[in-house]
């Protein structure tokens, strides 16, 4: 259930290519549940009637449904500035990197009630349980989240949406990609967060750029090509291009070289993050919400996995 072996591809692959790599570890794909109330609400939110929150209620006698609803709920007609993109995208992101997708329809037995989950109510269950599935002592978070539209002066670096600048997203991908897993990232630079889980990344090197642009005179100008992509989010393959100018500036100290970089494209992401699949079983309340325990998910999880096992899974 955990993190498989992966091959990793780190090659050049023709005088351009500065990175190109993949893994072989499969992606699956796990919805984002947002939290806005949707007229969808079993395929949007957790606090929905008869999805795996509300059965696993029934079953142990606990109130995670209304839990969620109370500490993660947006209105429909909400104005809030994360109504349209607050969700769980994060957990969706880290599940899809780490853990196979349930598989079988599985019926719980406790207290001599027997209620069925299905996968999709199994996959609502692990989003609630995403961060006991983790270890607390490993992650990786490269770049930095851009907090404002609006860079002023006084500002931290933290409101620069330019950042990753180029060179540094490259190296960034370089240090996310030896780890031969997939990760995370948000491919969004301005202040909402869109995170989706990635395997390809391709870098390459071009002295032309096909995007219109105003090309910086006196030095040297290359292109970088970042193809960063998904196979389980083929939609959501990032192409983009950024620049890296050079120029040697005279002065009474000698000479100088003086770089300047930035991105042509409009878009670029914003941070890249990676988690680590715990090796154990899941234990404890759930972080996200404690009425559940997260014991009980992976027992009903697990099972959803094994090809053999047809009865009915007895929780004591």
């Amino acid at each position: 259930m955990g993190s498989s072996c992966t091959k990793y591809s780190n090659k050049i692959g023709g005088t351009n290519d500065l990175l190109n790599w993949s893994t072989i570890q499969p992606l699956y794909k796990y919805h984002w549940w947002p939290m806005r109330e949707s007229p969808n609400p079993y395929y949007n939110n957790l606090y929905c009637d008869n999805g795996g929150l509300d059965k696993y209620d029934m079953l142990f006698g606990t109130n995670s449904k209304e839990y969620q609803k109370t500490h993660y709920f947006r209105d429909r007609n909400s104005n809030k500035s994360d109504a349209k993109w607050a969700g769980f995208c994060d957990k969706a992101t880290t599940l899809s990197c780490l853990y196979q997708y349930p598989k079988y329809v599985i019926k719980v037995k406790y207290n001599g009630q027997i209620i069925e989950f299905t996968p999709f109510d199994i996959e609502m269950l692990m989003i609630v349980a995403c961060d006991n599935a983790i270890k607390n002592n490993m992650s990786i978070f490269l770049g930095e989240r851009n907090k404002s539209n609006n860079r002023k002066s006084n500002d931290s670096k933290s409101n620069d949406s330019n950042e990753p600048y180029p060179s540094d997203l490259l190296s960034i991908l370089k240090i996310i990609c030896s780890i031969n897993e997939p990760f995370g990232m948000d491919i969004d630079n301005g202040v909402s967060v869109w995170n989706y889980a990635y395997n390809k990344v391709r870098v390459t090197l071009h002295t032309k750029c096909p995007l219109s642009h105003n090309k910086l005179k006196d030095g040297e100008t290359i292109y970088l090509n970042f193809i960063i992509g998904s196979t389980y989010y083929p939609e959501k393959t990032q192409s983009f291009w950024g620049y890296i100018h050079t120029k040697t500036i005279k002065s009474n100290m000698g000479y100088n070289r003086l770089k300047t970089e930035g991105w042509i494209s409009e878009k670029h992401p914003d941070f890249v993050w990676k988690k680590f699949a715990k090796d154990t079983s899941w234990d404890g309340q759930c972080i996200i919400n404690p009425e559940i325990n997260a014991a009980y998910v992976y027992a009903i999880y697990t099972h959803s996995l094994d090809d053999n096992y047809h009865n009915i899974l007895e929780i004591i």
